[in-house]
Order: C-alpha cells, then structure tokens, then sequence
C-alpha cells in the first residue's frame, strides 16, 4: 500500500500531510493517477474514497467495475485509476474465489455437532483436518476484514467520527 493524495501535492503543497487528504492506495492506483488533477476540465470530480460509497456510482460485470450511466464522478475515478486494468481485474477475481472459498468451508463447518459426530464414530483425523480447514477459513476472511483486528482503534486526528465506520460500509460487512 502507498499514500495517495486526494488533492496531490503538486497541485495542493499544503495539504501533502494532511490527514484528510491521504489514503491507503495499493501502488497500481498511485502510479496511475500519478499527479492528475481531482477535478476535471468538465467539472467532474475524483470520488473521495471515505466519503462515498463506490456501489453508488459503479456496477460488477463479472470482476470488471462500470461507471453507471450518466455519473461523470464515477467515469472521471474509472480513467484516473484505470480501475478495470487486467492485473486489477486479475486481482478481484482471486480475492473472490478466495472469498468464496472460504466463505463455503466456513459455511459447511459452522455446525459443532459435525466435529463431535466425527470424533465419537473415530474420525478423529477427518474432525482435525476440518477444524484445520476451518481455522484457514477464518484466517482467509479476516484477510479481508473491512477493519484488521489489529488495527489501532486511536485514530492520529482524533476525531470521534473518524473511528466508526458509515452505516453504507458496516452493511456490507461480515461478522465472523
């Protein structure tokens, strides 16, 4: 992960360490956008990623994002960061399977009685490997995890409202 600038430091010195003004960013993105300017020549704007939820202004098709029709914001985003580059598509494709894989083992071991059955009929080694399974699941998803469980809970700014999630984020989040 890189810091990208939404108001880049060529265009905004004064706001190069803000805290604001910088996000996580994996370097694909970075190099990208390089210095190109928030705001376009047509007035449209780069979408704050802490602000707005993307599945407002995008679509999934398949493991590509698309604009939605007539969002100039999410277009403008889409060519800055060419977010539908084949090693980004490359990479949301993994991250899903990854996902759905684990979600399933996740799934198909949730029930306890299973495990006990399996040690009482003397399948103790099938019980370990699924427990094992069951803990790389856990360990894929959390991988994932909206917020990592050892993220700092002290936010640097201080600000109450930077420390909870917006209710459009905590939706989308998965209790494991």
């Amino acid at each position: 992960m890189w810091v990208e600038h939404l108001e880049s430091r060529s265009a905004n010195p004064d706001l190069a360490d803000s805290y604001k003004n910088c996000y996580l960013a994996c370097r694909f993105c970075n190099n990208t956008r390089s210095n190109r300017p928030r705001r376009g020549e047509r007035g449209e704007e780069l979408l704050d990623p802490c602000k707005v939820g993307w599945s407002a202004h995008f679509t999934k098709d398949g493991d590509r994002l698309q604009a939605r029709p007539g969002d100039a914001d999410a277009d403008y985003t889409a060519r800055l960061y060419s977010i539908n580059d084949p090693r980004r598509v490359e990479c949301r494709r993994m991250r899903r399977e990854a996902l759905e894989r684990a979600l399933a083992i996740w799934d198909s071991t949730r029930d306890g009685k299973l495990m006990a059955r399996l040690r009482e009929i003397g399948e103790v080694g099938v019980a370990r490997t699924l427990s094992l399974a069951r803990r790389e699941a856990q360990e894929q998803i959390m991988r994932y995890a909206v917020i990592p469980r050892d993220a700092d809970t002290a936010c640097a700014c201080r600000q109450v409202a930077d420390l909870t999630l917006p209710d459009w984020l905590i939706a989308q989040a998965l209790e494991v």
